[in-house]
């Protein structure tokens, strides 16, 4: 269950339903656009993209900077050589970050080496320090409408999701950039994710057979459960990267093939075949990579290694002449994890399977940590 998911929960449980709705992200390290479409019984994805280095922190970050600048200035020292003045100086930037959502000016005293400097930051100088930050958000926005082939017309409301939303900047650069108004208080951006979750924790109850709704609090119950025993709503959700492998072409270049589109519908299982380029070829090296696009030459891509999600070497039945078959299987399921499965198509040995491996390999709880988490559940006290 990813935050797309948890957001669409909510809105669909808070903001009624037939409308498209933008999401706009914006947390403590990462940023995320997405639309969706949302009917009385179904959400569905249309686009999402993201910037997993910008949040709020960066915004923190160019405080820190001025200020450090500021001192630097007055008294000929760099405070930010200092671990301990840093960490004082990054509390003191969140906190002048969140006074700035509610007042004009904050006011930011940086000690070090026996120097003070006081910094009176003002609304609109913390604005003009965070332009290019602002900017990548604005530019994002529009990449996703592109993507989902859509104006601001098309878009029904707009749900700001994220700590860092509160700041006015980035109300009234949604509210610039969309014509429409923004409400802030539609949706805690600090709940909105947990609500969600809790949501769709519910409708996986339901989903499960084996799960017995009884039990269930009547509101819980008309709010989800239709008729017939099913849950009332279902999540469409889509891959959100492009899917693919490093393989050679014909003029032997390493180039990209995409094996699972962006926005493709999960659950998916794709297979592909690929030849061998050698005779007697020992082995495939299978390279698994998100983000990039078709027939995208490897080494023209900057930083390839941040695109890898894992590899494999396939071990090959000697003798294969060159061209023999290979198959590649990637299985992508609800929770997006992916397996990636792959085998020789040898007629010598057609159903063997040489390497089946799990890229996203996310730590789960054995039935006996479950059993104990339920037992430690039932005896928390909220003070």
């Amino acid at each position: 269950m990813n935050r797309l998911q948890q957001h669409s929960l909510t809105v669909i449980d808070q903001l009624g339903s037939n409308q498209n709705v933008f999401v706009f992200d914006l947390g403590g390290g990462t940023f995320d656009v997405t639309i969706m479409q949302v009917s009385d019984t179904e959400i569905q994805m249309l686009a999402t993209n993201g910037d997993h280095r910008l949040g709020g922190k960066d915004w923190d970050d160019k405080i820190i900077t001025h200020v450090a600048e500021l001192f630097e200035i007055e008294h000929g020292e760099n405070p930010l050589e200092d671990l301990h003045t840093y960490q004082d100086l990054q509390l003191d930037a969140i906190g002048a970050k969140e006074s700035l959502s509610l007042r004009q000016r904050a006011l930011i005293v940086c000690g070090y080496n026996g120097k003070t400097t006081r910094v009176e930051l003002e609304r609109g100088k913390f604005e003009e320090l965070t332009t290019d930050l602002l900017e990548r958000c604005r530019t994002l926005c529009e990449v996703v409408l592109s993507e989902a082939e859509m104006t601001w017309e098309n878009i029904n409301k707009i749900i700001l999701v994220g700590g860092s939303t509160r700041m006015p900047m980035v109300q009234n650069m949604i509210a610039s950039i969309s014509g429409k108004e923004i409400n802030p208080h539609e949706v805690n951006p600090d709940e909105v994710v947990a609500i969600g979750a809790a949501i769709q924790g519910t409708l996986r109850q339901i989903s499960d057979s084996s799960t017995d709704t009884e039990d269930m609090p009547d509101a819980v119950i008309e709010r989800f459960i239709g008729p017939d025993g099913a849950p009332k709503v279902t999540v469409t959700d889509g891959a959100t990267h492009n899917l693919g492998l490093v393989v050679l072409n014909a003029l032997r270049e390493y180039i990209i093939h995409v094996m699972i589109q962006k926005m493709t519908p999960v659950p998916c299982e794709i297979s592909d075949r690929f030849l061998t380029v050698d005779h007697n070829q020992p082995s495939v090296l299978i390279e698994v990579v998100q983000g990039l696009e078709q027939d995208q030459p490897r080494d023209e891509i900057e930083f390839f290694e941040e695109y890898k999600l894992g590899e494999c070497t396939l071990e090959l039945p000697p003798g294969l002449p060159q061209g023999s078959p290979i198959e590649v299987n990637y299985s992508y399921n609800i929770d997006q994890n992916l397996e990636v499965t792959a085998k020789s198509l040898n007629d010598d040995s057609p159903t063997a399977v040489y390497d089946i491996f799990s890229i996203i390999d996310r730590p789960t709880l054995n039935e006996e940590e479950v059993a104990q988490a339920q037992t430690d559940l039932q005896d928390l006290v909220v003070e």
